[in-house]
């Protein structure tokens, strides 16, 4: 009987040394993680604001991705969402607080078998001059159990999170370089634009999309600084005209401005001029998405003319009218730009409908 006295002794011991021991241990934990990415800051906070957007990125070491079920208030503070079966993970998301597009702080309490956490994620977006850094700050204190349970499992519950983030917050940059490299061109045929008046200055440029496009929208804030000196009135989204094409120099002149209601009379000291686009057959494509991907749409609009025999009228200038610009939208994706190619009025048409400079407000 004492034998048995002795190993009871020896379990109550060693039951009470692990029990000191682990109260004695350190539960908490902090995991701190970063990432660089192009995308702009709302376009990132947007990502990880709404729960259910955690399906496009959130990952496991298996490249699982994570299933949201998730409450109505989705995109509110308080929001709740849930997921089961994530690397035999099952637990519930909460949005504490928010800072628009700077700071977000979320709670995950989550179960495994045995094991439980609650862990804090502090998101942090800062814009940098070409860049946007995302850092993510995991955080927590372990409970009895999860020290005990972690003497022999291994990894923890929080690490395996952690371990989980970090391919997630790649995951994440690679989505949204996805969504930012979307495009799309549509050819919506040969139209009437019916033309009309508009400020505008010019510039010489070399003939690359970027470079027309950024001194087009220096141009765009000076005639933006004019009008409102004047209490001018835009009728319609400012615009990009190509008065000429140096093909040999690789070199082009465009006017850019903003389209106005009727003439305006500009001195001679003004820096901004009175244009006028007339009435005419020109051909009509949309661009939606990364300007850098004009070229290719005017490509698009030269060859679509050749194939249904459209005589392009090359004495006249080409232009294009930005309906949604980058000074609207973040998301290069969601940028709108039609294009507009002049045409001998000799040829027919496939649409009849009629432009004007003033319907883009």
């Amino acid at each position: 009987m004492k034998i048995f006295k002795y190993i009871f002794l020896l379990i109550l011991v060693i039951i009470i040394g692990t029990t000191l021991y682990v109260a004695t241990l350190d539960g908490n934990f902090k995991y701190t993680l970063t990432q660089e990415t192009e995308a702009p800051r709302s376009m990132a906070f947007k990502q990880i604001y709404n729960f259910k957007n955690w399906e496009n990125f959130v990952i496991d070491s298996s490249g699982s991705t994570i299933a949201i079920n998730a409450n109505k208030k989705i995109q509110k503070v308080d929001s709740i969402a849930q997921f089961d079966s994530f690397s035999e993970i099952s637990g519930k998301l909460i949005t504490v607080e928010s800072v628009p597009f700077s700071k977000i702080k979320q709670k995950m309490n989550l179960s495994q078998g045995r094991n439980k956490a609650e862990i804090y994620l502090d998101w942090t977006i800062q814009e940098s001059e070409s860049s946007t850094q995302l850092q993510l700050s995991l955080s927590g204190k372990r409970n009895f159990l999860a020290k005990f349970y972690s003497l022999w499992e291994s990894p923890s519950l929080d690490k395996i999170i952690a371990e989980n983030f970090n391919l997630s917050l790649k995951n994440l940059n690679k989505y949204l370089m996805r969504e930012m490299e979307k495009t799309s061109v549509s050819i919506d045929g040969t139209t009437q634009f019916s033309g009309g008046y508009y400020l505008y200055a010019s510039t010489a440029t070399k003939n690359n999309s970027d470079l027309i496009v950024e001194k087009s929208q220096k141009i765009i804030k000076q005639v933006e600084a004019y009008m409102q000196r004047n209490k001018l009135k835009a009728s319609g989204s400012s615009i990009t005209v190509f008065n000429n094409i140096d093909t040999l120099n690789q070199s082009v002149i465009i006017s850019a401005g903003i389209p106005i209601s009727s003439r305006v009379i500009t001195l001679e000291a003004d820096d901004v001029l009175t244009g006028f686009i007339p009435k005419r057959k020109v051909l009509k494509l949309t661009l939606q998405g990364n300007y850098k991907n004009l070229t290719q749409a005017w490509e698009k609009a030269f060859a679509y003319a050749q194939q249904e025999f459209l005589i392009v009228d090359k004495q006249a200038e080409r232009f294009m009218i930005y309906v949604v610009s980058s000074n609207e939208e973040e998301n290069p994706a969601n940028w709108v730009t039609e294009l507009y190619l002049p045409l001998e009025e000799a040829e027919s048409g496939t649409t009849t409908e009629e432009l004007q400079l003033n319907e883009y407000n």
